[in-house]
């Protein structure tokens, strides 16, 4: 049986793309995913499943979030050893503050030539630092004010994106425990 983390996109902020997890939880049984838990409201979930392939998780997901809410979304899926590296490799911990850190999950590694066109000062104090297919962001000013944004990725890099808080992300750690 393998572990998932699962990060699906843009659901259940600001009264959009509303999905009730424990209705979620019950499609996602219906597919043959076991043990699924998940954190409040955020659309991180932690899932067990039989298929070793990641993008036909991927592509289950979403079909089921498309046919039961009529939503386009995406769900970026981490193997759970994944997940874990990700948080390790974070350059930002534990020098700064980590209520300003945030980590864009990138659905695939992007371009090179792509990132290199991201200017490094567009945040003022804001940095930001790229390592495989995710984006760690310290938002100096909070998130709120920062112009490294998810939407900035998505539109420099042509990929689907999600952001978390660093508190979003150690809670749905914590569910692999």
């Amino acid at each position: 049986m393998n572990r998932y983390v699962c990060l699906l996109r843009a659901i259940n902020v600001a009264g959009k793309n509303k999905i009730n997890m424990k209705d979620l939880v019950n499609y996602l049984e219906q597919i043959g995913l076991k043990n699924i838990s998940y954190y409040v409201h955020t659309g991180n979930l932690v899932f067990e499943s039989n298929i070793n392939n990641i993008k036909q998780v991927k592509l289950q997901i979403e079909n089921i979030i498309k046919n039961a809410y009529s939503y386009q979304i995406t769900a970026i899926i981490k193997t759970e050893n994944q997940f874990r590296i990700d948080i390790k490799q974070n350059p930002f911990m534990p020098k700064l503050d980590s209520k300003k850190i945030y980590v864009t999950f990138l659905d695939e590694i992007p371009d090179e030539k792509l990132i290199s066109m991201i200017a490094t000062d567009i945040g003022g104090d804001d940095k930001w630092v790229q390592i495989n297919d995710c984006i760690y962001v310290y938002a100096a000013n909070g998130y709120g004010r920062s112009k490294i944004t998810n939407t900035l990725f998505e539109n420099k890099l042509k990929i689907k994106a999600t952001s978390r808080n660093w508190n979003s992300i150690i809670s749905t750690k914590k569910l692999l425990n």
